[in-house]
C-alpha cells in the first residue's frame, strides 16, 4: 500500500499544477478582456458624441420641401 500511497499523491499534485495553471492563463485572459472593453468603451463614447441628436439637422415631416414625401415610394414587403 506505502508504494502505491506516492503515485496518486504525485498525480493529485500534477492535477493541481494543472489547475493552477488553467487558472493563472484564465486569469490573464479575463484581464486582456477587461483592457479590450474598456478601449471599446472608450471609443464607443467618442462615436456617439458625434451622433447626438441636438447636432442633427431633421425637417418635420409636416414642414418638408415641396416634392418630397414622407411616404417611401416603393413598400418593402417586411413592413407590409
Amino acid at each position: 500500500m506505502n508504494n502505491e500511497e506516492p503515485e496518486w499523491k504525485g498525480q493529485l499534485l500534477q492535477k493541481i499544477k494543472e489547475r493552477e495553471s488553467a487558472q493563472i492563463a484564465g486569469r490573464e485572459e479575463v484581464a486582456s478582456l477587461v483592457k479590450e472593453n474598456e478601449a471599446l468603451n472608450k471609443k464607443l463614447s467618442r462615436l456617439k458624441q458625434f451622433n447626438l441628436p441636438d447636432r442633427s439637422v431633421q425637417v418635420p415631416v409636416e414642414q418638408a420641401p415641396a416634392g418630397i414625401s414622407a411616404q417611401p415610394a416603393v413598400a418593402h414587403p417586411m413592413y407590409t
